[in-house]
């Protein structure tokens, strides 16, 4: 009698089982078809994400680039600069391309300066001016907040900031100041001085460079 018990035990058992495993595997099957799903999901919202931020990206050097006052070639060269610094320094790839673009739109915070301000060589501004000159960063801040693009943001407005402390717009200390915006500074005074718009002449590449470095 016991051993017809047991053997009845162990079949109820072995079809009990049988059962939770066939539904066990029909349950990982609607999972993975879940994970699948929601995966297609996040990768097409990523994928709309990037888009728009691109497009964002593009309407912000476009408005720029189409003010007569600025130069559409001198800010890519500029950005060219800046890109082969962050790549020559190893960085990753997110950061050589907010660099690259922070670059690429460094003046949109003289957007509405004076145009005198834009086109007169820097050591040939009165203090005022000067100041004003500066005063890019904080406008840099406002029009690009509703762009959300943080580290971009950073990048530019943070490019004035010197290491000895007295920058702007905080005047913050050198180890403070983000990696981007110090490498901002190197191409954009770089260019700046190929371009004659420090002190009104224009340097060959080396000449540019030992102005940088002092």
């Amino acid at each position: 009698v016991n051993q017809h018990k047991i053997a009845a035990e162990n079949k109820r058992l072995q079809l009990l089982t049988t059962k939770q495993n066939k539904e066990l595997a029909s349950l990982n099957s609607v999972l993975e078809q879940k994970v699948e799903q929601r995966t297609k999901q996040l990768k097409a919202a990523l994928s709309r994400s990037e888009h728009a931020t691109t497009s964002v990206k593009k309407v912000i050097y476009n408005m720029l680039s189409s003010n007569p006052l600025f130069s559409g070639a001198y800010a890519k060269s500029v950005s060219k600069v800046a890109q082969s610094i962050a790549i020559r320094l190893e960085l990753s790839e997110t950061q050589v391309t907010d660099i690259a673009y922070a670059a690429l739109i460094a003046e949109i915070g003289m957007v509405g300066l004076d145009s005198k301000i834009i086109q007169t060589p820097f050591s040939k501004l009165t203090p005022a001016q000067q100041e004003t000159y500066y005063s890019q960063a904080y406008r840099a801040q406002l029009i690009l907040a509703p762009a959300q693009l943080p580290e971009v943001t950073d990048i530019i407005v943070n490019q004035f900031e010197f290491i000895n402390g007295r920058g702007f717009p905080n005047s913050v200390a050198a180890e403070k100041i983000p990696l981007g915006a110090k490498v901002l500074a190197v191409a954009r005074d770089y260019m700046r001085y190929r371009k004659g718009r420090i002190n009104g002449t224009e340097y060959e590449t080396l000449d540019a460079i030992d102005r940088v470095n002092n």
